[in-house]
């Protein structure tokens, strides 16, 4: 297990099930933009489209982490591209000021995760319906504990009460 591709993407998915249902999305049917596609941005993009993220969009400067994200069954993009035609935005890249308040569309959910700090645009009216940013080791501290318990679980869970 790595916490910057596994941790993280747990979280994300946990993040994004809960935004739907505030902002009526459906995760598995919207367009997934992941701008940044190192460590965490492949294993968050692994565990979307296992979930069954059909359209799964992604931008990076890396030509090798480009190719790796298209083996994987994403589609390489710009980041134009991305905020343009992108439901939802998780962004893994530390470059700050990337995203431009806007290039967000009404509407767009955007994930604003970095390290060592978080740079998340202003939302409101004229910006996405569900903005946030993230905090470096949140996933050790929210996602591990549930992730270990299961990994440790012998067998199938099984009832107490008969």
């Amino acid at each position: 297990m790595h916490d910057d591709q596994h941790g993280t993407a747990v979280v994300v998915l946990a993040a994004l099930l809960n935004a739907s249902k505030y902002v009526g999305m459906q995760v598995k049917n919207d367009t997934v933009g992941m701008v940044g596609l190192g460590a965490a941005g492949i294993g968050i993009s692994k565990l979307l489209m296992a979930f069954g993220v059909r359209k799964m969009l992604g931008a990076d400067i890396n030509p090798g982490a480009l190719e790796i994200f298209a083996k994987e069954g994403g589609k390489p993009v710009t980041l134009p591209e991305i905020m343009a035609s992108a439901d939802i935005v998780i962004c893994t890249t530390g470059v700050p000021g990337l995203i431009k308040k806007e290039m967000i569309r009404k509407g767009q959910v955007i994930l604003a995760l970095s390290n060592p700090s978080p740079r998340s645009p202003r939302g409101g009216p004229v910006g996405g319906s569900f903005v946030r940013g993230g905090r470096p080791g949140v996933n050790n501290a929210l996602a591990f504990p549930g992730v270990f318990r299961g990994a440790s679980t012998r067998g199938p869970a099984r009832s107490t009460t008969g």
